[in-house]
This record gives structure tokens, sequence and C-alpha cells, in this order.
């Protein structure tokens, strides 16, 4: 967020749910922000369910894994100082670690 900002790429959080199957349950997924008509997703790791959430949509979709966090939290850290999470109500004790 905090770099989308400071780079003016307009960003909404995406409200919307999409179905998917997963060990033949039917679940929602709600991709974290919309960008430039895509959708974008932020994990750290992919597990089995998070695979079927992300081969099952069939939209745009870009998952920024832990590699391409990385810079992006090390212009946070650079910018806002190494408790940046604190500027939304996070605590510094649950930051991912670099």
């Amino acid at each position: 967020m905090l770099y989308s900002t400071d780079h003016s790429i307009q960003f909404t959080r995406n409200t919307e749910g999409f179905a998917y199957t997963f060990e033949g349950k039917r679940y929602k997924f709600y991709p974290d922000f919309i960008v430039d008509g895509g959708y974008v997703e932020v994990k750290g790791w992919l597990d089995a369910k998070n695979k079927a959430k992300i081969t099952q949509f069939d939209r745009p979709l870009i998952v920024l894994g832990k590699a391409e966090m990385k810079p992006l939290l090390s212009y946070a850290i650079k910018t806002y100082g190494d408790d940046f999470v604190n500027m939304y109500g996070g605590e510094s004790g649950n930051r991912t670690r670099l």
C-alpha cells in the first residue's frame, strides 16, 4: 500500500469473492487488491489450497510472493522506518521478516 501510494499507483481493496473448489468443497477466494483492472494477491507461501485458488481464478491475477515482496518491504522500511506496520494499526511483532 505504501509503495503504491507513494508511486501514484491506483489500487482498491477487493471485496468480491470468487468460487473455487478444494478437496471437493466449495470456497470463496478474495484477492487482495484491484490494480489496473486486474487482481493482485499477496502470498508469502503457496500451500495446496492457495494453489487451487490461483489456478482456478479465471481473471487477470498477479501473485506477489516472498521474492516479489522483498523490495517493496525494503522500500517501506527505508522510507518509513522499521516499524512501518504500526502506521496501519499492525504490531511490529507480526511483521514479515526480510
